[in-house]
This record gives C-alpha cells, structure tokens and sequence, in this order.
C-alpha cells in the first residue's frame, strides 16, 4: 500500500517480471545447497552405505569428485521453475485480487484475498511441479538429459 493507503498498480508485465526475477536470483544462490541436499537424500534413500557424511562433508566430497560444475546440476531447470512459478503466484495475484473485488463491488475483503492468493498460486503450482520434477532429476545425476526442456520432454513421453 502507498502512502496514502492506495495499491501500488504495476502493469501485469511488471508483477510478472519482479516475481520472476526474485526467484531466479534466489535460486542461483540456493542451487549449490540444493544439489548437496539432493544427494544426501538419496544416499539415505538409497540405503546403501552413507557417501556423504553431513551437509558440509558432503558438499565437499561433490566438489573434489565431480568439480564445481556439479552445483550447476539443475540450475536450467531449477531457473525455468522459479521463474514461473514465482512471477505467476506474484504476478497474476493482484489482477485476480482487483477483478473479484470489482465483481463484488469493491472492497478489501479478507475472502476475496484468500481466494485470489489460492488460484494465483495453483495456476503457478500446475506450471511449476513438472518442472520440479526436471530440477530433482537433473540435480541427482545418473540421468543424460541435454538441457531442462529435453528432459522434460523425456519424462513426459516416456514415464
């Protein structure tokens, strides 16, 4: 809310894109720590002896096996999925909001927020799971996949 108690009104492109690029710039940052949690996962998953000992062991044993390319692992897709599912959730959040407050007449009613943050956010979650999925894939290894839409692609015709 401004100063005065009015919303801000950025166009649908700019919620789109501030949501979106928020998301992309926080997964850049997290996708190191995602990988070593990915694999850590999976090894006790797995139940087979424990490669990585800890988080900070872990993440260790990745660099001086694979490089530091590794914490690269799922970036592509990892940046397809913040980025739309953020800039949907946050950015089609205040033109639902706005058009079911003008159809009830207007007003700031607590259901209509509700609502609007509800269908906001399962538009972006129906956009943004399968791509999860390409992420988790490509973050745990033992799949040849060229690039995020190739496997999601992959997965889609053949699981």
């Amino acid at each position: 809310m401004g100063a005065q108690g009015e919303r801000s009104q950025l166009s649908l492109g700019r919620n789109l894109c501030a949501g979106g690029v928020s998301a992309a710039v926080a997964t850049v940052i997290t996708n190191p720590l995602d990988v070593i949690k990915c694999r850590l996962q999976l090894q006790v998953a797995s139940g087979n002896d424990r490669q990585y000992k800890g988080f900070i062991k872990g993440g260790r044993a990745l660099f001086m096996s694979d490089g530091p390319k590794v914490f690269l692992s799922g970036l592509e897709a990892g940046l397809l999925r913040a980025f739309s599912y953020a800039a949907l959730r946050l950015g089609l959040y205040p033109p639902i909001r706005d058009k079911m407050s003008a159809l009830q007449g207007g007003g700031d009613q607590f259901w209509i927020k509700l609502v609007s943050g509800t269908l906001s956010g399962v538009i972006a979650g129906v956009v943004g799971s399968p791509l999860e999925l390409v992420k988790v894939r490509m973050q745990a290894g033992g799949h040849q996949y060229s690039g995020a839409l190739n496997a999601l692609g992959v997965i889609s015709r053949d699981e």
